[in-house]
This record gives C-alpha cells, sequence and structure tokens, in this order.
C-alpha cells in the first residue's frame, strides 16, 4: 500500500496516519499547533413559513496562522405540501489567501447547490 501524499524523509506509514522516526508513544503530549478559528453568522431575511420563499444570508470568516478564508452565501429555500418537501439552493462564493514561501496565493470559487427533501 503507497502512501497518497508526499512522505517526508524520516517518517514512516502506519496505516492511517505518518509517525516519525524515533517517536515513543510513552512520551506524553508535550506541544501544540494552531491551524484556524473561524466564526459562522446566519441572517434569515425572510422566514419560508411566512412568505413565499425562504431567504438567507450566511458569512463564515476564517483566520489562521498560514491562511485567511472569507465565505459568503445565499440560502433559498420553498416549503411544500405542509414542510413534507422542501427545495433549498445555495449559492457560495469563497476567497482563500494563503501565505506560502516565497509567493503568496489567492483563490476564489463561485459554486452552487441545490436539492429537496
Amino acid at each position: 500500500m503507497q502512501h497518497p501524499g508526499k512522505r517526508l524523509p524520516g517518517c514512516y506509514e502506519t496505516g492511517r496516519e505518518d509517525v516519525r522516526a524515533g517517536h515513543n508513544p510513552a512520551t506524553p503530549f508535550d506541544s501544540y499547533r494552531f491551524d484556524s478559528v473561524s466564526l459562522e453568522a446566519i441572517y434569515r431575511l425572510l422566514n419560508p413559513n411566512k412568505h413565499p420563499v425562504g431567504l438567507a444570508l450566511y458569512f463564515e470568516p476564517t483566520i489562521g496562522d498560514q491562511q485567511r478564508d472569507l465565505e459568503w452565501k445565499i440560502i433559498v429555500e420553498k416549503h411544500w405540501f405542509e414542510d413534507r418537501l422542501v427545495w433549498a439552493l445555495n449559492i457560495n462564493y469563497g476567497l482563500e489567501f494563503e501565505r506560502t514561501d516565497p509567493d503568496n496565493e489567492l483563490d476564489g470559487v463561485l459554486e452552487w447547490f441545490t436539492g429537496a427533501s
């Protein structure tokens, strides 16, 4: 079984995660790593139970050690047959800024998803 990613020198595959050479499993955890923190906010503009369609705005900023993300969503939903059938549409726009040596990278994506339940 070959590891799907690049293996660093001195790392060994254990089936699930790579373990560094010289790692002693009896040694207690003595370090930490900050990856990121995020906040999600949703504001409902129209209630689908009181209006023909529901409409909400979603915003999620993420701040990390090496990256910054901003994600916006427009959420539309429609209820039929006394809420037995619900249709939803999510329109998403996201920006990602990543610090990498020697360059910085900025990515943006616009996507949409729909479904019924």
